[in-house]
């Protein structure tokens, strides 16, 4: 075989090689990013667990805070009753 077939089969070698190389290094960065979204998303998972719970008891205690405004108006229309004289258990009858 002629030098330049032994040059050129050497070259052939190296740029495959060089491929090859370039091929395994970009596919076990992607396995490490696909592995990093693996562990954010079980991460978050969890989150969203936790922020459904969270928002079930926010709206919870906005129920309690309804309800107690709902008292709060009521007590307020009943001492605006007494302060005005209309009505109420302490209204003396004249």
């Amino acid at each position: 075989m002629p030098v330049a077939a032994w040059i050129a089969l050497a070259g052939l070698f190296v740029t495959v090689s060089a491929y090859g190389a370039t091929f395994a290094y970009f596919l076990g960065r992607q396995s490490e990013r696909i592995a990093t979204l693996e562990r954010e998303a079980k991460r978050e998972a969890g989150l969203s667990d936790k922020v459904t719970r969270l928002e079930v008891h926010v709206e919870h205690a906005n129920e309690k805070l309804d309800s107690l405004d709902r008292t709060m108006q009521g007590v307020n229309r009943q001492l605006a009753n007494i302060a005005t004289g209309k009505g109420g258990i302490f209204h003396q009858a004249e």
